[in-house]
């Protein structure tokens, strides 16, 4: 005899205490009968008479609409805090702008190196000067902005700086996020080419590395060391005695900066 199944409904759940339909997406159920049985129903299936009044279980047809359910079950999850591992994945933004301020300490060393040459009727010389050296310990303060690229924590930065020289710095910035601990920590490597300017000016290049935290969605603090090298124009002249010129004499300079650097960056 062909069996003639009847979805148990809302109405049907009277007569089976906790018993409930089992959509696909749930889970097995083992659910008490009134007289005592218990019936194991898997996912995707549902209890249902037949013409003779037995009880049997089936699997629910998948194009069919889910059935309504007597009770929902909580859904038991573990609570675990929010963690926040890059701006796009919290805004959905890949490149932004952003903003910040910089802070740096250096231990700079200058090497000096002067030449001249006398030549007149009388005597003529010409010396290359020994190279001398000095060095410091120099604070900065910078303003920085640019574009950030939150997905893969790249950036191309435009700095500021001010301190013993004003210098003008561009950047590029690669995020290491393989490379990433502590869920939130991205290391980083960067490199530089700067102009400086003083009574003289000069070009710098040096690379750098450091790491990045993102604060929040919308501000990164970061961190790092560079290594940074300024080439400054010679400085040349020409002596005179007597309104004639005996002779004339030239100025080089290079800086070597090592500097620990820390900053903050607002995104927009």
């Amino acid at each position: 005899m062909k069996a003639a199944p009847i979805a148990l409904g809302l109405i049907g759940m009277l007569a089976f205490a906790d018993t409930v339909l089992v959509s696909p997406s749930d889970r097995d159920r083992v659910i008490k009968l009134n007289d005592g049985r218990q019936v194991r129903l898997s996912a995707g299936s549902e209890l249902v008479y037949t013409d003779d009044g037995k009880l049997i279980t089936r699997r629910l047809n998948p194009n069919a609409a889910a059935p309504t359910q007597a009770r929902q079950q909580p859904s038991l999850r573990t609570s675990q805090p929010p963690v926040i591992t890059s701006a796009a994945e919290s805004t959905g933004e890949r490149w932004r702008y952003f903003a910040g301020a910089e802070g740096a300490i250096a231990s700079v060393s200058r090497s000096y190196s002067d030449s001249y040459s006398v030549d007149n009727s009388a005597f003529r010389e010409a010396v290359e000067g020994d190279r001398d050296s000095t060095s410091s310990t120099e604070f900065a303060f910078g303003v920085v902005a640019g574009i950030k690229d939150a997905q893969e924590e790249n950036l191309y930065q435009f700095a500021v700086y001010f301190g013993d020289v004003t210098e003008l710095v561009a950047s590029a910035q690669i995020g290491l996020t393989s490379l990433t601990f502590a869920d939130r920590f991205v290391p980083f490597v960067k490199a530089q080419l700067g102009y400086s300017f003083d009574k003289e000016s000069a070009l710098g290049y040096g690379i750098g590395a450091g790491v990045t935290y993102p604060f929040s969605p919308n501000v990164d603090l970061y961190g790092g060391l560079d290594f940074y090298l300024r080439s400054w124009n010679d400085v040349s002249g020409s002596g005179y005695n007597g309104g004639s010129q005996i002779g004339t004499y030239k100025t080089s300079q290079d800086d070597t900066e090592i500097r620990l650097f820390v900053g903050a960056r607002y995104l927009f």
